[in-house]
Protein backbone atom coordinates (compact mmCIF):
# COMPACT_ATOMS: atom_id res chain seq x y z
CA UNK A 1 0.00 0.00 0.00
CA UNK A 2 1.52 3.41 -1.43
CA UNK A 3 -0.19 6.80 -1.64
CA UNK A 4 -0.99 5.89 -4.85
CA UNK A 5 -3.14 3.49 -2.95
CA UNK A 6 -5.16 6.68 -1.61
CA UNK A 7 -7.85 7.38 -3.79
CA UNK A 8 -9.92 10.76 -4.10
CA UNK A 9 -7.16 12.73 -1.67
CA UNK A 10 -4.76 13.58 -4.20
CA UNK A 11 -4.54 17.34 -2.89
CA UNK A 12 -3.68 15.80 0.33
CA UNK A 13 -0.71 13.72 -1.27
CA UNK A 14 0.83 16.22 -2.86
CA UNK A 15 0.93 18.34 -0.07
CA UNK A 16 2.09 15.28 2.45
CA UNK A 17 4.56 14.30 -0.34
CA UNK A 18 5.86 17.65 -0.61
CA UNK A 19 6.55 18.96 3.13
CA UNK A 20 8.51 15.47 3.11
CA UNK A 21 10.37 16.50 0.22
CA UNK A 22 10.85 20.32 1.20
CA UNK A 23 11.90 18.96 5.10
CA UNK A 24 8.61 21.11 6.09
CA UNK A 25 6.85 18.78 7.75
CA UNK A 26 4.36 19.86 11.00
CA UNK A 27 4.80 18.64 14.60
CA UNK A 28 1.47 17.40 13.89
CA UNK A 29 -1.52 16.50 11.64
CA UNK A 30 -5.17 15.62 11.93
CA UNK A 31 -6.56 13.29 9.41
CA UNK A 32 -10.39 13.90 9.74
CA UNK A 33 -13.25 13.55 7.33
CA UNK A 34 -16.26 11.34 6.96
CA UNK A 35 -16.18 7.26 7.27
CA UNK A 36 -14.64 5.68 4.23
CA UNK A 37 -12.93 8.92 3.12
CA UNK A 38 -9.43 7.54 3.13
CA UNK A 39 -8.42 9.48 5.92
CA UNK A 40 -6.27 6.08 8.00
CA UNK A 41 -5.01 4.88 4.89
CA UNK A 42 -4.07 8.46 3.85
CA UNK A 43 -2.31 8.88 7.55
CA UNK A 44 -0.71 5.36 7.55
CA UNK A 45 0.87 6.15 4.35
CA UNK A 46 2.54 9.41 5.57
CA UNK A 47 3.61 7.83 8.83
CA UNK A 48 4.94 4.91 6.34
CA UNK A 49 6.77 7.84 3.91
CA UNK A 50 8.19 9.41 6.96
CA UNK A 51 9.82 6.37 8.50
CA UNK A 52 10.83 5.14 4.26
CA UNK A 53 14.79 4.88 3.71
CA UNK A 54 14.07 5.20 0.03
CA UNK A 55 15.10 9.22 -0.83
CA UNK A 56 13.17 9.65 -3.74
CA UNK A 57 10.16 7.00 -4.12
CA UNK A 58 8.16 7.09 -0.74
CA UNK A 59 7.11 5.29 0.89
CA UNK A 60 8.59 1.96 -0.86
CA UNK A 61 6.76 -0.29 0.40
CA UNK A 62 9.67 -2.97 0.09
CA UNK A 63 12.23 -1.65 3.04
CA UNK A 64 12.35 -2.82 6.54
CA UNK A 65 10.41 0.34 7.79
CA UNK A 66 7.84 0.45 5.34
CA UNK A 67 7.41 -3.58 5.88
CA UNK A 68 6.98 -3.34 9.45
CA UNK A 69 4.29 0.03 9.28
CA UNK A 70 1.89 -2.39 7.06
CA UNK A 71 1.87 -5.55 9.81
CA UNK A 72 1.62 -2.42 12.74
CA UNK A 73 4.99 -3.35 14.41
CA UNK A 74 7.05 -0.25 13.83
CA UNK A 75 8.12 0.98 16.98
CA UNK A 76 8.09 4.44 15.91
CA UNK A 77 4.34 4.35 14.43
CA UNK A 78 1.76 3.78 17.02
CA UNK A 79 -2.05 4.39 16.19
CA UNK A 80 -4.98 5.52 18.40
CA UNK A 81 -8.59 4.94 17.91
CA UNK A 82 -11.32 5.53 20.15
CA UNK A 83 -12.82 2.96 22.38
CA UNK A 84 -15.82 4.79 23.55
CA UNK A 85 -19.44 4.99 22.20
CA UNK A 86 -19.08 8.80 21.56
CA UNK A 87 -15.87 8.23 18.96
CA UNK A 88 -13.83 10.72 21.26
CA UNK A 89 -10.07 9.66 22.15
CA UNK A 90 -9.88 9.16 25.81
CA UNK A 91 -6.84 10.39 27.73
CA UNK A 92 -6.23 6.79 29.26
CA UNK A 93 -6.16 6.13 25.85
CA UNK A 94 -2.70 8.65 25.22
CA UNK A 95 -1.27 7.18 28.39
CA UNK A 96 -1.41 3.73 26.80
CA UNK A 97 1.09 4.98 24.29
Amino acid sequence: MSFNDVRGQETAVRCLRSAIKNGRVAHAYIFAGPRNSGRLLLAKNFAKALNCVEPENFPCDVCNSCMKTDKDIHPDVKSVASSSRGGEIVIGEIRKI
